[in-house]
This record gives structure tokens, C-alpha cells and sequence, in this order.
């Protein structure tokens, strides 16, 4: 019992490292879906805007 405890701040701190980067992972995930929807309707508009010049 008492190894279990010797080692418990040592659990707990992992499990928030991981969490944590968890976190930042589907953070950079997040961003770069926004970026590629926002890059798809730039060309999509820019493709409208060629086609109304023709």
C-alpha cells in the first residue's frame, strides 16, 4: 500500500501530461480543419468570381 502511494503523484502527474497534450493535439487538429475549410471557400469564391469575368 504504501508503494502505491510512494507512486501516486507520479500516476496522477502523467495522466495530466497526457490530458494536456491530448488537449493541444485535437487544439492543432481544430485549427487546421478550419484552415483547409477557409483555403476550400477562397478557391471556391475565386472560381465564382473568374466565371462571372468570363
Amino acid at each position: 500500500m504504501e508503494n502505491l502511494l510512494a507512486i501516486l503523484p507520479s500516476i496522477l502527474a502523467l495522466g495530466a501530461f497526457a490530458a494536456i497534450m491530448r488537449l493541444i493535439i485535437n487544439s492543432d487538429r481544430l485549427e487546421r480543419k478550419a484552415e483547409a475549410e477557409l483555403d476550400a471557400k477562397d478557391a471556391a469564391e475565386a472560381q465564382a468570381h473568374d466565371q462571372l469575368a468570363d
